[in-house]
């Protein structure tokens, strides 16, 4: 951690005390008098953020891919709702057909007996 650029921040008073005191038991220090590794600490929890908020991005898809994801879905609903619905029209023009046909069947019956 020697090359590493320093940064320096403003931390308020009473997150310093927390992070001094979970430093003092998560890395306390090696010499009598010391601080603990504070350092460590914010590393530690700013390592943690950065890795829970990659997982968020990586684990949920964007605006766009959810909008997709949902067009397709309705594109698949309307197209089955598409398909009943000529499916019904044929059937409905099918049995109107087959009545005009019989209809016109006994029409002619009757016109060739009599």
């Amino acid at each position: 951690m020697p090359n590493s650029p320093l940064v320096s921040i403003r931390i308020p008073a009473e997150t310093l005390e927390r992070l001094d005191n979970l430093a003092q038991n998560l890395y306390p220090s090696r010499r009598r008098g010391k601080h603990p590794n504070r350092s460590q600490v914010i590393l530690d929890a700013i390592e943690e953020y950065l890795a829970n908020h990659e997982a968020e991005t990586v684990d949920e898809p964007s605006l766009e891919e959810q909008v997709n994801q949902i067009l397709q879905q309705y594109h698949k609903h309307l197209e089955q709702s598409i398909k009943e619905y000529i499916d019904e029209k044929f059937l409905a023009y099918a049995y109107n057909l087959e009545n005009r046909l019989q209809t016109n069947r006994k029409l002619i019956q009757k016109t060739i007996t009599h």
